[in-house]
């Protein structure tokens, strides 16, 4: 968005008031390190053939889905005005916080008009997001957060730049003192008259905007400093995840020496980091650090949790379980004893219960 933006601004030059003093080799040098920027961002974010990730690489939704396009536009309240998160499963809070959302992105742009290049900019990387979120991946704050990101650069670059010459064209200039657009007399029905009314309605809505921008800006600015205030005091005392404690406990009692078998595997992962080894997945069922989600990888329950670990037996004394999940089954041929849990985590799935499996063949 902002390359595009970038050659945008070039290309209309002295219409919006913008000049440039670089020259051809300048030109085409910053053109080709911006096409070799998206060629390697493309290169980077297609995923391989055998990648089941959101769908991996064939699965797009591609149709219309009204229920679906409302819950990716409740982004765009989510990133700005973090306060109240609506429910992706109630369709009351889907539909309201949609519509909310649309009005907010109708208000920033109104407030970008006089603004050409900022409006641009704001436009198309809302718009890139708006459209992945919906095509491909609905994520999550660390996601769409990213259109608060890019409302914050437009509004910087609205700043510097230079009013439209032609801005002033859609201005509501000629309001009388209430607000309303003197119109000829017409009639009601008329094609002029609806024309008149158009008219009358956008300058109104201008003026509406231009009179709150400030104050909606302001709204907008305070609520991320007072959940960002919350999010870092929450922090303080609540880890965003509980894999760093786990691991000092693992490294603590020299438990890091056994063999360690984790599940789930995407939500385990993270300890492997902090104990710089590898674990063992029964979804992928071999060693591993990071998750490969390729066909190869199952989901697993924890009776065929312990069953791998039944069959992983013979080679080993004891193993160390970890899982994210109380465990809720058993088997004859083990002996599970309980160990330490670690569930003081602001992420519900990264919370951690470690077990010590035995064979009962092994004494």
């Amino acid at each position: 968005a902002l390359g595009i933006t970038l050659i945008l601004e070039y290309l209309l030059g002295s219409r919006i008031g913008f000049s440039s003093t670089a020259g051809k080799l300048n030109i085409f040098s910053s053109l080709a390190i911006f096409f070799l920027g998206i060629l390697g961002s493309i290169f980077q974010m297609i995923p391989p053939t055998d990648s089941t990730l959101q769908g991996g690489l064939s699965l797009w939704r591609l149709q219309f889905d009204p229920r679906h396009l409302a819950t990716a536009l409740t982004r765009v309240w989510s990133s700005y005005l973090p306060v109240i998160t609506p429910a992706d499963s109630k369709y009351l809070d889907v539909i309201v916080f949609a519509i909310i959302s649309l009005v907010l992105l109708l208000w920033i742009s109104t407030i970008l008009r006089h603004k050409p290049v900022a409006w641009c900019f704001y436009s198309l990387g809302t718009l890139e997001i708006l459209v992945f979120t919906y095509t491909k991946f609905l994520g999550s704050a660390r996601h769409y957060g990213h259109l608060y990101i890019i409302l914050i650069a437009a509004l910087w670059l609205a700043s510097y730049e230079s009013q439209s010459r032609k801005g002033g064209a859609l201005a509501y200039k000629n309001l009388d003192s209430m607000g309303n657009m003197p119109a000829p007399m017409l009639h009601p029905y008329s094609q002029s008259s609806i024309l008149v009314r158009v008219q009358q309605a956008i300058s109104r809505w201008f003026a509406l905007v231009d009179k709150y921008k400030k104050a909606l800006i302001m709204l907008i600015l305070a609520t991320q400093v007072a959940t960002g205030i919350v999010a870092f005091s929450r922090d303080l005392f609540v880890p965003y995840s509980a894999s760093r404690e786990t691991a000092r406990f693992i490294q603590a009692q020299q438990l890091d020496k056994m063999f360690i078998v984790g599940s789930q595997d995407a939500r385990v992962s993270p300890i492997t980091g902090y104990l710089q080894r590898q674990i063992y997945y029964p979804e992928s069922q071999g060693l591993g650090s990071f998750v490969l989600f390729n066909n190869q990888r199952t989901e697993v329950n924890s009776a065929m949790v312990l069953e791998q670990v039944s069959q992983l037996m013979p080679q080993h004394t004891e193993i160390l379980l970890i899982l994210n999940y109380k465990l809720d089954s058993s088997r004859a041929d083990l002996s599970i004893s309980p160990l330490a849990e670690f569930s003081n985590s602001f992420i519900h799935d990264e919370k951690y219960y470690l077990y010590i499996a035995k064979g009962l063949n092994k004494t």
